[in-house]
């Protein structure tokens, strides 16, 4: 068992720091300088946490709704942790008044974030020695007027 919470970066920062150090740093091998930016103190983040209360995932949404940073522990990928993340964080930009999320997938997960909407925008491109695809999903329809959301209570 797992949950997700919408976190404070001052408060969760160490355990965020933790699972992004294990991921990108230790298990892919990126620099820290690539890891860490200035961000994290305006980005809205997510915590995944397991039954005992270890970190075992996270995510955020930058103020231009660039979702980025998803990182999943190795043991709890597979079981619906990252998945979770990411439902999380098109909720809380839902919520945000967020428009359209965006993020930079490389090529091998373009697939996984298809499920949640996401299409490519764009050409390839090369980031953090990758190929890399940017990926948009809208998530507020255009033809659906601002008083027909309130009316449904999808007001975004």
């Amino acid at each position: 068992m797992y949950s997700i919470q919408l976190v404070d970066w001052t408060s969760a920062a160490s355990q965020i720091k933790e699972v992004r150090e294990k991921v990108f740093v230790i298990e892919q091998r990126l620099d820290w300088s690539l890891v860490e930016d200035s961000y994290d103190t305006d980005s809205l983040h997510v915590l995944a946490l397991s039954a005992e209360g270890n970190s075992i995932g996270c995510g955020r949404i930058k103020p231009s709704g660039h979702l980025g940073r998803l990182a999943v522990l190795l043991p709890w990928r597979h079981v619906g942790v990252g998945s979770q993340i990411v439902q999380t964080l098109v909720g809380v930009a839902g919520q945000a008044n967020f428009n359209e999320l965006h993020l930079h997938s490389t090529l091998n997960l373009m697939n996984y974030f298809s499920r949640f909407q996401f299409v490519p925008n764009g050409p390839v491109f090369m980031e953090w020695g990758r190929p890399t695809q940017r990926m948009i999903r809208p998530l507020v329809s255009p033809h659906v007027t601002v008083a027909q959301r309130q009316f449904a209570g999808t007001t975004r």
